[in-house]
């Protein structure tokens, strides 16, 4: 008998954490070795479904040659990983090429709540046709689906679930579980009764480890918590957080189970989320992705572009309230854009903080007054520091290059724009806070465009600020560079 720990014995080799890098680039050259699709689609046959959804996305003019070669599970696999909108590029051809039947058959062989975010990327007609080319009960289960909102519980389930119902052995329920073919990862069954009312849910250990004769009803644990069909994706997330479940069910207004959300679905609504809101802050569409269209593309952001264009209107009013002030102390001129720049960062600080906090249902009502109170005196403090970094820099670059700016004199220019800073990014950071907190009380989108709104309040305080002080001490600085 050989030893345990004999090296010449064979064992299998444990999976290992795959370089990304390293992965793309081994992709890449085999997609460069293999420009033609069916010799592609060969090269990459045994590759990862999602890595082999990158490569097409890479290739998207060849990417329906190269799925028509792979099989039609693998393909729908592969159309399941890659980005919406170049999924449905494939389909689209497919479609255009008569060949809705084939369409049908890889969207029948996608898990059904992947399957509904793919159609809904297609027109009306579209779908109509792949639903008419479909299996009917799936059609009706699609057309379900599709008529959610796909930013709701009802829009992300996934319908197949196995349920167990009310009033069967342990026995019987395993040998149900052992026909039941998915590819959720599952720990717990809901257990309904005969009208498909959720009556609780039923971990698997406990189920394995019950006597086989016994009934299942006593091992279900009534505490777990159903999803509302309607909840907002965003709520999803925050019970799967708050509980730290694996998966959730999905009810409808009589308690009836209509489907299941596993965790996997979660990190791809956190993904989703995080996207959104950063793409929202700046003005972009929230729902813009990378190979989104150009009218898209156009929509989405246009919009917002006007609106900050109409938003420097404030800072240009300031400008042209200080114009003979310029006029006089023409330097003003240099140090403006640093006054709007160092108070609208700062601004930003506050509003990421603050965007994170409400993401995270931080923010109670009653916290938010020590909020501010703490976020000004955070601003306050920072802009007496900067301050006094501006004074001893301005007063060194006179000292060292006495024709730059105001020359020696330079320390009292940095003393009134140390002085507009404690001032500004007080202003700024409260700002930051206040923005995000009064588009909810609103009931909007506290994450939309608020980067737009901060930067016309703090452009216009942080000149406002720092003229407004030079305009006060003009008669000082003008008799200090005499």
């Amino acid at each position: 008998m050989a030893e345990i720990n004999d090296p010449s014995q064979e064992r299998p080799s444990l999976p290992r954490v795959i370089d990304e890098q390293v992965e793309s680039q081994r992709l890449e050259a085999i997609a460069r070795e293999h420009p033609e699709p069916q010799a592609l689609a060969e090269a990459i046959a045994e590759e990862r479904a999602p890595d082999v959804a990158d490569v097409l996305e890479d290739r998207p003019d060849s990417a329906v040659e190269v799925v028509a070669e792979l099989g039609v599970d693998d393909a729908a696999e592969v159309l399941s990983h890659m980005e919406l909108s170049l999924a449905a590029g494939v389909l689209e051809e497919l479609i255009d090429a008569d060949l809705i039947r084939e369409a049908a058959d890889l969207l029948e062989g996608m898990e059904p709540d992947d399957a509904a975010d793919l159609l809904n990327e297609l027109q009306p007609s579209e779908r109509n046709h792949i639903f008419v080319a479909m299996d009917a009960a799936l059609a009706r289960r699609l057309r379900t689906l599709c008529a959610y909102d796909e930013d709701t519980a009802g829009g992300i389930m996934n319908p197949d679930a196995l349920a167990l119902e009310a009033g069967i052995s342990v026995r019987h329920s395993v040998d149900k579980i052992r026909t039941w073919e998915t590819s959720e990862h599952v720990t717990h069954l809901p257990l309904v009764d005969g009208e498909q009312r959720l009556l609780g849910m039923l971990p698997l250990r406990r189920l394995l480890l019950a006597p086989p004769d016994s009934l299942v009803d006593g091992l279900i644990d009534e505490t777990y918590e159903s999803l509302p069909v309607e909840l907002d994706q965003e709520s999803v997330a925050a019970a799967f957080d708050r509980h730290d479940y694996v998966l959730m069910p999905v009810v409808d207004d009589l308690d009836r189970l209509l489907g299941i959300i596993t965790v996997d679905d979660v990190i791809d609504i956190i993904r989703e989320e995080a996207t959104e809101d950063a793409q929202k802050q700046v003005g972009a569409g929230g729902y813009e992705a990378v190979w989104s269209t150009a009218i898209e593309k156009y929509r989405g952001r246009t919009p917002w572009l006007m609106v900050s264009v109409l938003s420097l209107i404030p800072a240009l009013g300031v400008v042209a309230l200080f114009e003979d002030t310029i006029e006089q102390v023409a330097v003003l001129a240099v140090l403006m854009p640093l006054a709007a720049a160092i108070t609208g960062n700062a601004g930003h600080q506050a509003l990421a903080v603050t965007l994170r906090g409400i993401t995270l249902n931080e923010m109670r009502r009653v916290r938010i007054g020590r909020l501010l109170r703490r976020e000004l005196v955070v601003g306050l403090s920072s802009g007496l520091s900067l301050g006094v970094l501006v004074v001893v820099l301005l007063a060194a670059l006179g000292w060292v290059a006495p024709g730059v700016l105001m020359g020696q004199d330079n320390w009292k220019l940095g003393s009134i724009l140390g002085l507009s800073m404690t001032v500004s990014l007080g202003v700024g950071t409260i700002a930051g806070v206040s923005i995000p907190l009064l588009m909810r009380r609103l009931g909007f989108d506290p994450a939309q465009s608020s980067a737009i709104f901060l930067i016309m309040i703090t452009d216009a305080i942080g000149l406002l600020s720092f003229l407004g002080f030079a305009a006060l001490g003009l008669k000082w600085l003008q008799g200090v560079g005499a």
